[in-house]
């Protein structure tokens, strides 16, 4: 059994567990956008968005 999570800079968003590593991998992304974190960690409410850090 596979286990992987999705992190930014060391923050977690989403953990997937599955019989391969794509299925994890896959189960992890799926977790993290379901989860609504990492939307808000891209654009927090009221400010200009962590993705300005980088110059994006």
């Amino acid at each position: 059994r596979f286990t992987v999570s999705v992190s930014v800079r060391g923050e977690t968003f989403g953990l997937g567990s599955g019989h391969n590593k794509k299925e994890a991998e896959q189960q992890a992304a799926r977790n993290a956008i379901e989860s609504g974190a990492l939307e808000r960690w891209l654009h927090p409410p009221g400010g200009a968005g962590r993705e300005a850090e980088d110059g994006a």
